[in-house]
């Protein structure tokens, strides 16, 4: 698939390569589990959208006398018991990103066998977009895609050829009845 990507998108706009790894129920089978998807990032110009996401602070424990303050510092008592601020910093996400895919009973879960969950969708649009960018999505199905760019005050365009994608939109409330189009199949 990559060497595909390459000769359509070109090689030198190739920008980076992920692996979406989740757990999933393990079966029988004569081969390791399937549980990554790789996720291919292309740019078209050298100006392209990276915005560096950080994991969420862990809050230290108690032990050798360090405590968190403020969520970020880091109070802790130097050898001459003076306290002593340290800024805690997050850790920078790397190319494998552990996140979980969405079970059969999963609440997110609409009906789509392809859906793929929030927290992975919020991440892609984090990652290469900022508020008020578009985001296109040609193959919308559930509509996540839509929701999570309401949520993150981006523009969303989208299509799919399931007639029966509108109605999930409606019912998600992504759009008013004064935008719903009028030419639908």
């Amino acid at each position: 698939m990559r060497c595909i990507m390459d000769d359509i998108f070109g090689y030198d706009n190739f920008v980076n390569e992920v692996i979406w790894s989740y757990n999933k129920w393990s079966i029988k089978q004569k081969a390791f589990a399937k549980n990554h998807d790789i996720l291919i990032f292309y740019g078209k110009t050298d100006k392209i959208i990276f915005n560096e996401l950080r994991l969420p602070l862990e809050t230290p424990r108690k032990k050798n006398k360090v405590d968190v303050k403020d969520g970020k510092r880091v109070m802790k008592r130097d050898k001459n018991g003076d306290v002593v601020y340290k800024i805690q910093d997050s850790t920078p996400i790397d190319d494998v990103w552990e996140l979980n895919n969405l079970g059969p009973t999963n609440s997110e879960r609409l009906g789509y066998d392809t859906q793929k969950p929030k927290a992975l969708i919020e991440r892609i649009i984090k990652a290469s977009s900022n508020e008020g960018d578009l985001v296109a999505d040609f193959y919308s199905g559930s509509f996540t895609t839509a929701e999570v760019c309401k949520d993150l005050k981006r523009n969303f365009i989208g299509c799919d050829i399931n007639p029966n994608c509108f109605e999930k939109a409606k019912e998600r409330g992504l759009f008013s009845f004064t935008d719903e189009p009028t030419n639908v199949d």
